[in-house]
């Protein structure tokens, strides 16, 4: 069970990796979330994503702006991110993000509860 967990969270942050490496090359990418506009209390949202394979989308003003008006918390579903970039396929959410000046990652996959108390908690957090 652990090797398969390990495996899962290794292959999601390569692809997250990838997908981050590839956002960074557009222009507009950090324009779209300007620091001030990350923060959640006391923790700023870096990026976050949703989808399978490579298939993956922004959702990172979505996610902030669900953790700020659902703190106790939302589903990692299309309904709630408005977006599905991958369509009959299990999804996961990754949320990178920074708390007490800590980098961490928050890895769900779909039809999971992401909130600020669990990511504060750091329940599923992935340790880089």
């Amino acid at each position: 069970m652990k090797i398969t967990i390990a495996l899962v969270t290794m292959a999601a942050l390569s692809v997250c990796g990838a997908a981050m490496q590839a956002e960074s090359k557009t222009p507009s990418a950090s324009a779209s979330h300007p620091d001030s506009g990350s923060l959640v209390k006391d923790l700023r949202v870096e990026v976050a994503l949703f989808g399978s394979g490579t298939h993956l989308a922004d959702v990172t003003d979505r996610v902030v702006e669900l953790l700020r008006s659902k703190p106790e918390g939302f589903t990692a579903k299309a309904e709630w991110l408005r977006v599905d970039p991958a369509p009959g396929k299990n999804k996961s959410l990754m949320i990178r993000y920074r708390y007490h000046d800590q980098e961490r990652v928050f890895l769900i996959t779909g039809g999971n509860l992401a909130s600020y108390v669990s990511m504060v908690d750091g329940e599923e957090e992935v340790r880089l």
